[in-house]
């Protein structure tokens, strides 16, 4: 199984990305745990909940990947990178549990979408003006912890396209 998480910014596509995904796969694609968690608390988290987060995030893939063990792709709208790096712009630092799982090797390709498609409020969005920013901080991230990574910009037909094509080379 080919195991596949989207990273970036908030507002870049990722959710849509992976939707698109399934669909092209005709699978489920595990959706973003911290989005569940944060609508249980009404967007009000402290630094702790996020490891919490990471945690359900990682038991939701482990979960897919039992259910469903002769599947070729899990796709995750979102990955431990997407934590560490709020983690670390928010709070000045990343728990221990969360740079683990940043470390492990649970994903065979990250991708990283670009925030160069509009910005959609949401009340779990909390940061409409640095997407730029935080980019260069996932880039800097993925290649700090030596991920597998592509980065996909454009139009959602351009995206899926790369992916679906990164994909391929992969299973060969």
């Amino acid at each position: 199984m080919i195991k596949i998480a989207l990273t970036g910014p908030e507002s870049s596509g990722k959710t849509t990305l992976s939707e698109l995904l399934a669909k092209h796969f005709a699978i489920d694609f595990v959706p973003e745990f911290a989005r569940a968690y944060l609508e249980q608390s009404n967007g009000t988290y402290e630094k702790d909940d996020l490891a919490k987060i990471a945690h359900g995030q990682l038991r939701a893939i482990l979960s897919a990947q039992q259910e469903h063990p002769t599947r070729k792709v899990l796709i995750s709208d979102t990955d431990f990178v997407v934590i560490a790096v709020w983690s670390n712009y928010k709070y000045g630092s990343i728990d221990k549990e969360i740079d683990a799982l940043v470390h492990s090797t649970i994903f065979d390709l990250h991708i990283l979408c670009e925030p160069d498609i509009p910005w959609e409020k949401d009340d779990l969005r909390e940061n409409p003006d640095d997407r730029e920013e935080l980019f260069a901080l996932y880039e800097e991230a993925l290649n700090r912890y030596g991920k597998n990574y592509i980065v996909v910009n454009g139009s959602n037909e351009k995206r899926l396209k790369k992916v679906t094509k990164a994909i391929e080379l992969i299973q060969k």
